[in-house]
């Protein structure tokens, strides 16, 4: 029984190890924000398990005049952010991406329109994706 205990660990140790080594790319971030959207609609209470310790970027939220609704930093949630040209730019748009620079640091913004109006955003540094299609 351990031994088989043991194999089981092993596997599910590798798909771990398997899963965290895979490239993310454009198609596969903008894939994954869709379904993350879907399943916001479909349950606001997911909002909750957005926080992904040790992923690579970062979700929030925006309503439709600019305000937060969510934001992994607590301390931004009902702050106003229309007048930053980004969110200018989300709320135009409502589904799409572009890119930017933060602090130095070269950023890509995917953002997608929820079904209330409000927009889910995905923050990540440019370098942590490639542009491959798969």
């Amino acid at each position: 029984m351990k031994k088989i205990i043991g194999r089981i660990l092993s596997l599910f140790l590798l798909f771990l190890m398997a899963c965290s080594t895979q490239q993310l790319t454009y198609y596969s971030i903008n894939k994954s924000l869709g379904q993350m959207a879907e399943k916001i609609d479909s349950d606001r209470s997911r909002i909750l398990h957005l926080d992904k310790e040790g992923a690579p970027g970062y979700y929030y939220i925006i309503d439709n005049r600019g305000q937060v609704i969510y934001h992994p930093r607590k301390s931004l949630i009902g702050k106003d952010f229309s007048r930053y040209p980004f969110v200018k730019k989300i709320l135009e748009e409502k589904n799409g991406s572009f890119a930017m620079e933060t602090g130095g640091t070269d950023t890509s913004v995917f953002y997608r329109e929820l079904s209330d109006g409000s927009v889910l955003c995905y923050t990540i540094e440019s370098s942590r994706y490639t542009i491959n299609r798969q």
